[in-house]
């Protein structure tokens, strides 16, 4: 049957980055330009629709035959409560995975109730997904839009559901409060962390500082390159976050729209780099397990995307030895060298919030021209300025690019006392060729358009 057929993966229509929409309201005959048209307008007549993360590298298909059970609970819970709730959707969106594997949900599938989105694995995970949707469905973004992973915490969300009465109009005029409320606020609310009124997420609390968060160096660029109070220097960095726990919560259309397209385009192209998932990682000649485990792990995470200029420099301890640890050796919590694509995806869940804060209006990061997917073949970006989280005094500072703003000759290529990782490590600068970049002919979309059943 035609139902058959989309689990089988023969009918679909083709998107970009070698991702293919599947549903049940897709038309065989349809134009390339055209097909997807009747999930957009499904997914924008509902007043609530659920886009969830799934993967073969997931905690919920490696549970075996409760695969997906949750998800499944979740689409029982919209379609029993489908008249309160403006006929409630699922888009579910698989990373190196295929729509194949949902047989669990499929029922919910050839209702036309949800839709999947198969494509490449990526080490950004949920970050992509979430930044990819807010870009494809812009123009049709339902009400109120929740985020998932294929685990999700359906007592959060039942305990939010039941405050609203199971009504889709109580909960989405609660959120759209709570973002009017914010978008007038003095602007010096943007040292409070925003915290929208009924998230349907686990609030996570917790102090922010150079000396004190594990992962400060990648969210000071974020924060310093996208948000304006952050970038222009008229606030100082916040010294808390406040943000969903498992990167579960909602967000009112007026607040997805209150970005630009364009701005959300870079951070979907920061988070599409292609990763192999780490259970297709072939075991090096010689190698022990714990060093494949290690090289998998890595590989997984993808390769880096942006480069966050010099770390504190390592000190020796009081009786000369080395130190090890970042913090004892320099004071700072962080000295990573650069954001990966998991590192990408944890700076992200840290700042969903102040993604779509009202009260922090959005900023362009210099060399748009580095975000785009050649030039992260070619190369990360680098840092700039006062979005660099560590920068030692210099002349002059540090104006950014990428090797493809080297090649146009509107940067200049770093030095070696500034860049000391990306130069000694070409397979993390992720140059063409190179074994495991993201061009290789091995991994991401390359080898995910060539052979249909791999996951890539």
């Amino acid at each position: 049957t035609r139902h058959q057929a989309m689990l089988n993966n023969s009918l679909g229509c083709p998107l970009q980055g070698g991702r293919t929409l599947r549903s049940s309201l897709l038309l065989e005959d349809g134009r390339p330009q055209e097909c997807a048209r009747p999930v957009l307008r499904d997914v924008a007549s509902s007043s609530l629709t659920a886009v969830a993360t799934f993967s073969a590298g997931g905690r919920s298909l490696r549970s075996g035959k409760a695969a997906f059970r949750q998800l499944d609970e979740l689409g029982k819970l919209f379609s029993d409560h489908s008249a309160s709730l403006g006929g409630p959707r699922m888009l579910l969106v698989g990373k190196g995975t295929r729509c194949g594997v949902l047989t669990s949900l499929r029922h919910h599938l050839r209702a036309g109730r949800a839709h999947c989105i198969e494509g490449p694995n990526v080490g950004a995970r949920e970050t992509h997904t979430i930044w990819r949707f807010c870009f494809d469905f812009y123009r049709h973004l339902p009400r109120i839009t929740l985020f998932v992973q294929d685990d999700p915490q359906l007592q959060v969300l039942k305990r939010t559901l039941e405050q609203h009465a199971f009504s889709a109009v109580g909960w989405a005029r609660t959120l759209e409060a709570s973002f009017e409320s914010r978008k007038v606020a003095d602007p010096a609310a943007a040292a409070t962390p925003w915290l929208p009124a009924g998230c349907g997420c686990v609030p996570v609390r917790e102090p922010f500082g150079a000396r004190s968060y594990g992962g400060y160096r990648p969210l000071h660029w974020w924060l310093a390159s996208f948000l304006r109070p952050f970038a222009n220097g008229s606030a100082a960095m916040p010294t808390a976050l406040h943000w969903p726990a498992m990167a579960q919560f909602a967000m009112p259309r007026a607040a997805i729209r209150g970005r630009t397209r364009g701005w959300i385009e870079l951070n979907v192209h920061l988070s599409e780099v292609p990763a192999p998932l780490a259970r297709n990682i072939a075991r090096l000649p010689g190698m022990s397990d714990d060093g494949h485990r290690r090289n998998a792990k890595w590989a997984n995470f993808g390769p880096m995307v942006v480069h966050l200029g010099p770390a504190p420099r390592r000190a020796a301890t009081p009786k000369g030895g080395a130190c090890l640890k970042a913090r004892c050796a320099t004071g700072y919590a962080d000295s990573r060298a650069g954001i990966n694509g998991m590192d990408f995806a944890q700076l992200s869940e840290r700042s969903w919030f102040q993604a779509f804060d009202p009260a922090l209006p959005e900023a362009l990061p210099r060399h748009r021209e580095c975000f785009e997917p050649a030039a992260l073949a070619l190369g990360p970006v680098r840092c700039a300025a006062a979005a660099c989280p560590f920068t030692p005094p210099t002349p002059d500072g540090y104006s950014g690019g990428c090797a493809a703003s080297d090649q146009a000759g509107r940067t200049s290529p770093p030095s070696e006392e500034w860049w000391p990782t990306l130069l000694r490590e070409p397979r993390r600068r992720c140059q063409g060729g190179v074994a495991g970049c993201l061009v290789g002919p091995d991994d991401g979309s390359a080898a995910w358009a060539r052979d249909p059943q791999r996951t890539v």
